[in-house]
């Protein structure tokens, strides 16, 4: 009898100790789950870069901060790692550094001399007055091709469409419309639907078009010495807003000869989009129902231009945005963020008939009252056909 006691308190001692053992060592895997995201080609660090788990209906993300560092706190069998400048990658583990490919070439280096050349301002004045003689300068039909994600802590969306888009000149009303072809949902369920947001604000959102008078005195301009092109005529000009600093800055590729703008980046931080972007009555209708308050806003857009015909046309453009949210209040209590990445590529097309397309309106971030003419358009969307991909 105590034989068979002291067999039985031995058994339940191993047995608790493979239960602390297992419990240390599942801790340290969970604390060494962290790498840092790295450019492969220019060695840099990359920031905002979405690494998800989606599998089973079961979805988790998180994102990379400033330094390309992130920690995962979840576990995986496929995790996927995207940023809309680099290619995509799925990994079975996770090694101490992953590196990413950028899908062109980036900015690697800037050197910035601390004076404005004279010529600068002049220039874009000059580009400001001629710009309806090369951008745009009569309506135009193009085949697109966009791609939208939306990551989040705890969801996952994104959504792929084709078709034909007419693209107004600079002269008409300012009105975008597309003929959609089948989209293809990528979400856990079947109740999500089409996802044009971030279109409308890549087209609605041109430099180009945005540029001006005001722009120009609000900013000041460098050169960046370092740019190098095949066509010595064309420079890098950095800019920077007098107002909100490295808060709203960005390139500005330029051919100084033909006073021909190629493509821009621009990136902008959480006072200018606050002040932009939203409205302070909006913002406080919300905050006094959830408590939400802005953390972190950040917002990249890459726009490239090609001369189709005898005018300039978007042929690509990126947008990359993360917004994080704090709340105290009741339901709404703790943080959340969203990651949100699109990218539209044109083509040249066959001439088309005017029948059959939609109205893009244009966009915003925190709206309290939609039009009905806004509602319709997004009802004309939600009816295109459609595929479902679940995860």
């Amino acid at each position: 009898m105590e034989f068979w006691i002291l067999h039985k308190m031995i058994k339940r001692i191993i047995y608790l100790c493979h239960i602390i053992i297992l419990a240390f060592f599942t801790q340290n895997a969970m604390a060494q789950l962290k790498t840092v995201i790295y450019d492969k080609v220019h060695h840099i660090p990359v920031s905002y870069v979405n690494v998800f788990r989606a599998e089973k209906g079961s979805f988790i993300g998180t994102i990379s901060d400033e330094n390309g560092n992130v920690s995962i706190d979840f576990d995986f069998r496929q995790l996927n790692v995207s940023h809309v400048n680099y290619q995509p990658i799925t990994l079975l583990e996770l090694p101490d550094t992953i590196f990413l490919m950028p899908k062109e070439n980036i900015l690697k280096e800037v050197v910035i001399k601390d004076m404005e050349p004279q010529w600068i301002r002049p220039l874009l004045s000059r580009f400001v007055g001629e710009r309806k003689r090369y951008y745009r300068s009569k309506s135009e039909y193009l085949n697109y091709t966009y791609l939208t994600r939306n990551v989040s802590d705890s969801n996952g969306y994104w959504f792929e469409n084709t078709g034909v888009i007419r693209i107004p000149s600079l002269a008409e009303k300012r009105i975008f419309q597309i003929k959609p072809s089948k989209g293809y949902i990528h979400y856990k369920d079947n109740s999500a639907g089409c996802d044009f947001t971030n279109m409308k604000r890549m087209l609605y959102h041109d430099f180009v078009e945005e540029l001006d008078e005001r722009f120009i005195k609000k900013h000041s301009f460098r050169i960046n010495d370092s740019f190098q092109s095949d066509n010595k005529d064309i420079v890098q000009l950095y800019f920077k807003s007098i107002e909100y600093g490295r808060g709203d800055k960005g390139y500005i590729n330029i051919d100084t000869t033909r006073c021909i703008i190629h493509s821009v980046i621009r990136e902008t931080e959480l006072p200018y989009n606050l002040d932009n972007n939203t409205n302070s009555f909006t913002r406080s209708t919300v905050n006094i129902v959830t408590g939400w308050k802005y953390s972190e806003w950040y917002v990249k857009q890459e726009i490239v231009y090609h001369l189709y015909g005898d005018s300039y046309y978007p042929s690509t453009c990126r947008y990359k945005a993360y917004i994080s949210v704090e709340s105290k209040k009741g339901k709404y209590a703790g943080s959340k963020f969203d990651s949100f990445e699109s990218e539209i590529s044109f083509s040249q097309c066959d001439r088309q008939d005017s029948s059959g397309f939609i109205e893009l309106q244009e966009p915003w971030y925190i709206k309290i009252i939609v039009s009905k003419k806004e509602r319709l358009a997004e009802e004309q969307l939600q009816k295109i056909p459609t595929d479902h991909i679940l995860y």
